[in-house]
């Protein structure tokens, strides 16, 4: 007799899947972060300020316990404090204000996958390299049939020598075409401040 299985492959899980499986195939490694990071991975290395919107209780998702992480205090934590100050060695003047180590420090889940990337970049990242992560992320929204507290994020990073923007272009092409089946893309510039 046919075995009859009950249970099934969720069709958006089966859709990651089979995404996860194209990027490997075209070269990619995948890369994991964890859930739970502090501000600093979210949003201080990425040079969002401390005092952002984004960052208010309302916007994102933080532990209750334990409220904090360990921040060590090094090369990279030290560099990201100047750049929100003064701009650090950068073509810039920074925040101008002091940066506080403790905010920095305190836990939530993470609201993007950009986390994960600025996390790979500065482990080190080999040249060339292409990897990639598909990972949930989670946001306080209001819940209804196209948004949800959680949901999954895709970011990659390509690192080579004397890369441009056509090869940019060359792999989007190549990831609408493999990945979402597209039989014709076409790049429009666009301005978004």
């Amino acid at each position: 007799v046919k075995v009859i299985r009950p249970g099934k492959k969720h069709p958006y899980r089966n859709y990651l899947d089979k995404v996860r499986d194209k990027l490997l195939k075209l070269g990619f490694k995948e890369v994991k972060t964890p859930l739970v990071e502090m501000e600093f991975w979210n949003f201080d290395a990425l040079f969002q300020a401390q005092d952002h919107p984004a960052r208010e209780i309302h916007d994102k998702f933080e532990l209750k316990d334990p409220k904090y992480g360990d921040l060590e205090e090094n090369e990279i934590v030290k560099n990201v404090k100047e750049t929100h100050e003064n701009g650090w060695v950068l073509d810039s003047v920074g925040w101008g204000y002091d940066w506080n180590k403790k905010q920095a420090s305190k836990l939530m889940l993470r609201s993007q996958n950009t986390a994960s990337s600025v996390r790979t970049l500065v482990e080190g990242l080999e040249s060339p390299s292409k990897v990639f992560t598909i990972d949930r992320v989670f946001r306080p929204d209001v819940i209804d049939s196209t948004h949800f507290l959680e949901f999954y994020q895709m970011e990659g990073i390509v690192k080579d020598e004397d890369l441009s923007l056509k090869n940019l272009l060359g792999y989007l092409k190549l990831f609408a075409e493999e990945i979402a089946g597209a039989e014709k893309t076409r790049f429009r510039p666009g301005y978004f401040p």
